[in-house]
Order: structure tokens, then C-alpha cells, then sequence
């Protein structure tokens, strides 16, 4: 059994303060050399009719895509849900040299679904990886609703492998 001295306690707790502000200094100083967040915006009418915008966010390795119908919200200038749609991307750079990006999540806001939104979106990470000399972008199914979105996209050059994962994984490679 292991018994600690009361003033090993006393020494350990005092240590705690000094090592919790050297964890916040490190954590501050990674973030100032994190490079600026940078916004590309794009607009167009949906196979609805709505007219949406698509604001992507890159910072340092990640990018955020949200989709907003401009009749109901506007954009706004820090990255939140989106209200129309999401995307969530971010660079990966494996040992075997080839640069990826990982779409760790997609979706759209269940009144505008089917109206070409999740593509749009797609095409804003496929444009980040050839910007940032990608050679694939992949990402995991989640659900079997999710499958036929990918089906659709097979035309764009989206490939499903069912032997990844429960659902499979997407893929495409980038030219």
C-alpha cells in the first residue's frame, strides 16, 4: 500500500498551479502560430429554388463548410452549425506521402434535402484538397439513410467501398 506523507501532499498540490499554467501558456502559444482563418463564399439557387450561400472556413488543417438559405438567415462572419448544411473536413498527411482529406461529417437540414445542397457542399472540400495539393478525399457511412446520398454522387466520381466500416467508406480521388 501506497501512503502519502502529508507534506508530499502539500508539495504535489502546489506543483498543480504551476503545471496548469504551463499547459495554458503552451495552449496560447499554439494558438497564435495556428495561421488566420480564411472564408470563400459561393451562392446559387438550389433544385428548389432557394437561394443559399456557402461559406467555407479554413483554419490551419481544417476546413468547415455551412450552407444558409439567404431569405431566412443571413452569414454569419464565425463558423456555427449552418443552417441549411454542414460539412466538416480536415488534411491528412500519412506517412506514405500522399496528402488526403478526411469529410468527417456532411448533412443537410432535413427542408433541404435532395436539392443538391450536400453536393454543393462536397465540391467546396474536393476544391480544399486540390487547393491544398490532396490526392483523395474519404470518409466513413453512418447510416443506411446516408448510403443513397452517396449512391447519387457516384456519377461525380464518389466510390463506396462496402468492406470499410459498417455502412462503408466514400472515396474520390482528386485530379
Amino acid at each position: 500500500m501506497d501512503i502519502n506523507r502529508p507534506e508530499d501532499v502539500e508539495r504535489q498540490a502546489s506543483s498543480l498551479p504551476r503545471e496548469a499554467e504551463l499547459a495554458e501558456a503552451k495552449l496560447r502559444s499554439f494558438e497564435r502560430a495556428r495561421p488566420q482563418t480564411e472564408t470563400h463564399d459561393t451562392s446559387f439557387t438550389d433544385k428548389a429554388g432557394h437561394d443559399v450561400s456557402l461559406r467555407t472556413w479554413e483554419s490551419g488543417n481544417h476546413a468547415y463548410v455551412r450552407a444558409y438559405d439567404t431569405a431566412k438567415v443571413q452569414v454569419p462572419d464565425t463558423i456555427d452549425t449552418g443552417q441549411a448544411g454542414y460539412a466538416n473536413a480536415m488534411l491528412e498527411h500519412p506517412v506514405d506521402g500522399q496528402t488526403r482529406v478526411r469529410l468527417n461529417d456532411i448533412g443537410t437540414s432535413p427542408d433541404y434535402r435532395r436539392s443538391g445542397i450536400g453536393s454543393e457542399m462536397l465540391s467546396q472540400v474536393e476544391q480544399y484538397g486540390r487547393d491544398n495539393n490532396a490526392t483523395e478525399v474519404y470518409g466513413s457511412i453512418d447510416s443506411q439513410g446516408a448510403q443513397d446520398f452517396w449512391k447519387s454522387q457516384a456519377e461525380k466520381g464518389w466510390g463506396i467501398d462496402y468492406s470499410k466500416g459498417a455502412y462503408g467508406q466514400v472515396y474520390k480521388k482528386l485530379e
